[in-house]
């Protein structure tokens, strides 16, 4: 499809609406949400998910404006940090493709990007699955939420950096946790008192968060809800789902899954074995219930979810 076509074919889309939208793209310009919008019916139910990461934001490729658009229509927004996909589901039927809801992308520039958007189903397993993963992992945008994320992106254009919206997907650092104290992470990034912690904890903690690039301005729940949706895309986290469901992992099956990972180019900061006793800790905090570890062998294995 040109580009010039993706816009329109969007907006008839969503003009045939009769009860409920999808919309899911990691880059929204307010100018193209609202034009979107004027099309919807008031009485439909939308939801809508995107991903602010502060220095998309100073680049410009995003609009922190779609809040207050969105709250003038009591339009839930949801944050998801490893959107990447682009869904457009209106009813029980969708558009999926590559463009995000931009000028650029959707043919209203001058200068339009090239675009893919396809025809799909609401029915799709694969949609469904997104769709409420996205939810599931998502955290709900609060006025705190948005005036703190306004905060670190002034501070960033402040201080004139140069901003790479695009990273490839290759050239991203690989990221395994750092802190031994999953649980005092909350503390350092509310800027708690931390004096009382070892400065280890607190200094492998605040790189954890550096590379998590968190919104600032989060209660505790959404805290955790969002570290659980990072780790959820986490290459050695899926492998360990994989592994634990059916077995009790070993330390060496542990410590072989992090060698793997991290060769050939990366790394790890501790010893193999201490490393393999971080992630478990993450992740035994982060998904209460979920995980089990065994006493003795220290074995790791899935448990009952609860």
């Amino acid at each position: 499809m040109q580009s010039q076509l993706v816009g329109e074919r969007l907006l008839e889309l969503c003009r045939n609406t009769k009860q409920d939208v999808f919309i899911a793209a990691p880059f929204i310009k307010v100018f193209s949400l609202s034009k979107i919008l004027e099309v919807i019916p008031v009485t439909s139910k939308v939801k809508v998910v995107t991903r602010w990461k502060p220095e998309e934001i100073a680049a410009g490729v995003s609009d922190l404006e779609i809040f207050a658009l969105l709250q003038s229509r009591s339009i839930e927004l949801f944050l998801h940090p490893a959107l990447h996909a682009k869904l457009y589901r209106v009813d029980e039927k969708c558009l999926i493709g590559s463009a995000n809801i931009t000028e650029s992308a959707l043919g209203w520039s001058w200068q339009p990007n090239i675009e893919l958007m396809v025809d799909a189903l609401a029915s799709d397993q694969n949609i469904q699955y997104i769709e409420s993963r996205l939810i599931a992992g998502g955290i709900k945008v609060s006025q705190p939420i948005h005036d703190a994320m306004k905060a670190q992106v002034e501070q960033l254009l402040a201080a004139n950096n140069e901003f790479k919206a695009f990273k490839s997907e290759h050239t991203e650092m690989k990221w395994l946790p750092l802190c031994v104290k999953p649980d005092l992470l909350f503390k350092i990034y509310s800027n708690a008192d931390t004096s009382s912690m070892l400065k280890s904890t607190v200094d492998c903690g605040s790189k954890d968060l550096l590379s998590l690039k968190l919104p600032a301005g989060m209660l505790e729940n959404d805290f955790n809800k969002y570290i659980s949706a990072y780790l959820d895309g986490h290459p050695v986290k899926i492998q360990i789902d994989q592994l634990s469901a059916t077995k009790v992992i070993s330390s060496v099956e542990g410590a072989n899954l992090l060698r793997i990972y991290s060769e050939p180019d990366f790394k790890l900061p501790y010893n193999i074995n201490d490393h393999w006793n971080i992630v478990k800790s993450w992740l035994t905090h982060f998904y209460k219930n979920k995980y089990n570890r065994a006493p003795i062998d220290e074995g790791f294995s899935m448990g009952k979810v609860i």
